[in-house]
């Protein structure tokens, strides 16, 4: 299971135009396969959130990394499901289309593959953090994806693009500040 998921990992960004192809026109993935593509993502931001501030943070405090795991947990989780949301009912109600919500669950799920591979490696290894300016090639695998997964005109597209992309990128960072102020145990 770990295998298949670094190697649709890898395969998603070095080539995500092939990727999109082979993930949208795979007829063998079902609802479940996905869902555990997820769930281990955040599983393993989970696991690295907590090993690594259990680690890096002085006193090895342990409530206080188990804290954070969950907070990690429910922010990337949390997260990701806001933005299913939001994006299915935003084609129904801006671009009248009936979106399939397996498509787009998919769509949202392979795109933030980057994302929560560095947030992996930035919680393990902290001095790293400056990786997570690669977060910004999560615009061109939502451009892709969206490219071989609807027909829009190119306006829509971009549309769509930058607002999943902001989606993706922001909605985690937001419900884990929220969060962390709720539980300040947890900073």
């Amino acid at each position: 299971m770990l295998k298949t998921l670094i190697s649709k990992i890898w395969a998603i960004i070095l080539s995500p135009g092939a990727a999109w192809e082979t993930i949208f026109f795979d007829k063998t993935e079902d609802e479940k396969q996905v869902v555990q593509y997820a769930g281990l993502l955040i599983l393993c931001n989970v696991a690295a959130a907590f090993i690594g501030n259990f680690l890096v943070k002085d006193g090895f405090r342990f409530v206080h990394a188990f804290v954070y795991a969950i907070v990690t947990g429910i922010a990337y989780g949390g997260g990701l499901l806001c933005v299913f949301y939001l994006f299915t009912n935003s084609l129904k109600k801006y671009l009248h289309i009936i979106p399939d919500k397996f498509t787009n669950f998919r769509l949202l799920v392979y795109s933030s593959s980057l994302m929560l591979s560095i947030s992996v490696i930035t919680s393990l290894i902290p001095p790293l953090s400056v990786l997570k300016i690669l977060n910004i090639y999560t615009i061109y695998i939502v451009w892709e994806g969206v490219g071989k997964c609807f027909k829009f005109e190119e306006k829509n597209r971009g549309n769509i693009t930058m607002l999943l992309s902001a989606g993706i990128l922001l909605f985690p960072v937001v419900v884990e500040k929220i969060l962390l102020w709720i539980f300040p145990i947890a900073r």
